[in-house]
């Protein structure tokens, strides 16, 4: 999660057609110096909270449309009435008596945490083991805990269970609701609701039907999957064992695992491997120099090597063992979007060969990808 993020200096999120409003918690990241939110299509004002941190020096860029303004809501007025003695007596035994009154009914409330906000998406935690037919199908588990599939509405619903033994606390549970019920975006899995009943916490999100990335890249194969106080084994940043610290560095590891797994479409651990650990067996197949034993073999070798190289050497990047060494997510985006570009490019090229061939003239293609490195 973002929040968890104690050491980040600059978030940049720009132009990543983002909805919703503007989140609060952004302010209690205390380290933060720029926040980037222009280019989306966020609404509402900028928390006061977050102005009270641009006043101490914090960079924030938002759109034209955001209000940036203290006094964006009305603001309270102090009205001076002149009064006898008598009523004045009789204003301060009724304002005596409200906060008695309040005081007593605060101390009776058994609620001692912060509420959550949009009660409108809150389920009880009898209708969740309602539409999930008493948690019957479990379609995964992680450090959160158990998700499994339920119905709402007639509609398909995964629903993420709160495991009694998860690290996660509760302020982790709600800075999640907070944001992703606010923010939207269209590779973002949709928030539906949540349920927070006493120790019964979890999450409501949209059904993807065609599964998860690793289901995808297994080919049907089942694989075991291990997981650990801090998250899933293979996925963790290394430095976080030595330093027990996450950082922005971290989640760019977890992304190079991730981009590994796309190109290559083995699984993050497999023990019939020589050797098990996908970063170990890239390096050693990446010795070898050819591309070709190390991209996913389903693709039989429809791919442009120039821009597959290209994609190799920014996942080996981001799984350096030094997290300084590391590019940052800015840098992979722009990285991703120039192999996207390279094989365009390519296509194009190739398209306009043939187009000139079936007209007679002959040329032939000559594809400028690399040698093996």
């Amino acid at each position: 999660m973002i929040q968890n993020l104690s050491q980040l200096q600059e978030l940049d999120l720009s132009n990543n057609n983002l909805t919703g409003e503007v989140p609060e918690f952004l302010a209690k990241m205390t380290s933060l110096l720029v926040i980037n939110l222009s280019g989306n299509n966020l609404r509402g004002s900028v928390p006061q909270s977050l102005l009270n941190r641009k006043k101490d020096g914090l960079k924030l860029s938002v759109d034209a449309n955001i209000k940036q303004c203290g006094s964006c809501k009305q603001r309270s007025r102090v009205v001076v009435i002149v009064v006898s003695d008598s009523c004045l007596a009789i204003i301060i035994i009724v304002l005596v008596l409200i906060l008695f009154f309040r005081k007593r009914k605060r101390s009776s409330c058994k609620v001692t945490r912060p509420s959550l906000e949009m009660k409108n998406r809150r389920f009880t935690y009898s209708e969740v083991k309602e539409m999930t037919n008493n948690f019957q199908v479990v379609l995964g588990k992680g450090g959160f805990g158990v998700v499994c599939h339920g119905y709402l509405n007639n509609e398909h619903v995964a629903v993420k269970i709160l495991s009694q033994s998860s690290t996660q606390g509760y302020n982790e549970f709600k800075t999640e609701v907070e944001l992703l019920l606010r923010v939207h975006h269209v590779n973002l899995v949709s928030l539906i609701g949540y349920c927070d009943e006493g120790n019964d916490l979890a999450l409501i999100y949209e059904y993807m039907g065609n599964g998860n990335l690793k289901e995808r890249l297994s080919v049907g194969s089942n694989t075991h999957v291990s997981t650990n106080v801090a998250g899933t084994i293979g996925y963790l940043d290394p430095e976080y064992y030595q330093k027990n610290w996450l950082t922005e560095e971290s989640d760019v590891y977890s992304f190079g695992i991730v981009l590994l797994e796309i190109i290559t479409g083995q699984p993050v651990i497999e023990q019939s491997r020589e050797k098990p650990y996908i970063v170990e067996w890239a390096k050693s197949m990446l010795a070898n120099g050819d591309i070709d034993s190390i991209m996913d073999p389903n693709l039989h070798r429809g791919y442009d090597k120039s821009s597959s190289w290209k994609a190799l050497e920014l996942a080996m990047s981001c799984i350096n063992p030094s997290s300084t060494e590391r590019p940052n997510m800015t840098r992979v985006a722009h990285e991703l979007n120039e192999c996207l570009e390279i094989y365009e490019n390519l296509s194009k090229r190739s398209q306009d060969a043939n187009s000139t061939n079936s007209m007679g003239h002959g040329t032939s293609f000559i594809s400028d990808t690399p040698s093996a490195r």
